[in-house]
């Protein structure tokens, strides 16, 4: 959220509010769309600035990668 290091957390959270927050999935051969995957996309409160998250711990096969 472009916070300075060592901004306490309860600011961050207070910061995390102004955001616009989105959960979405994402289709590729890497997720399964299980518990472990996930992905967020946040629209700073300027709207001029956008972050995205994306993470799974599955290991996808390395021949299904072509």
């Amino acid at each position: 959220m472009g916070l300075p290091i060592g901004v306490p957390l309860l600011e961050a959270v207070r910061c995390a509010a102004d955001h616009r927050w989105l959960r979405f999935m994402a289709f590729t051969d890497w997720f399964h769309h299980d518990t472990a995957d996930l992905a967020f996309a946040v629209l700073d409160p300027t709207r001029t600035r956008i972050a995205v998250l994306a993470a799974t711990d599955t290991d996808a096969h390395r021949d299904a990668l072509g």
